[in-house]
């Protein structure tokens, strides 16, 4: 007896979008470049209130955002990000500098996952990958 082969209902990196909110144009750079080589789409926000500007313009599958930013902070961000019907269940990955919050007050305040900077070239990719499995 034959077995058919099943195919994977996993959508391909490069359908999916990310959306990466830094203040940092140097982060912003490095960590788009990481994705990008990694065949997912990637759109850009330069702070928490450019976020929702671009979260109104596209459909994003995971948000990855630094913890430290002026004006509203990333801690605050999602927590505002939550109460949106339309924005409250997209995963989120902190991006952190280690000291800049306790990873258990990110993950209370709706993160998903948290990665430090430090080995955000390791981890980053495969905590995208994880959030959209």
């Amino acid at each position: 007896m034959k077995k058919k082969l099943l195919k994977s209902k996993k959508t391909a990196p490069r359908n999916q979008k990310i959306l990466l909110v830094d203040d940092n144009p140097d982060h912003l750079a490095l960590f788009r470049l990481l994705l990008e080589q990694n065949d997912f789409q990637v759109v850009c926000a330069d702070g928490a209130k450019d976020a929702f500007h671009v979260l109104d313009d596209n459909e994003v599958n995971v948000i990855v955002c630094d913890v430290m930013m002026p004006e509203i902070n990333g801690q605050n961000f999602i927590e505002e990000l939550r109460l949106h019907k339309h924005y409250a269940n997209i995963p989120i990955i902190m991006i952190t500098s280690g000291a800049d919050v306790g990873e258990v007050d990110l993950l209370m305040s709706g993160a998903d996952l948290f990665c430090p900077k430090t080995q955000a070239k390791k981890m980053l990719v495969s905590q995208v990958k994880l959030l959209l499995s």
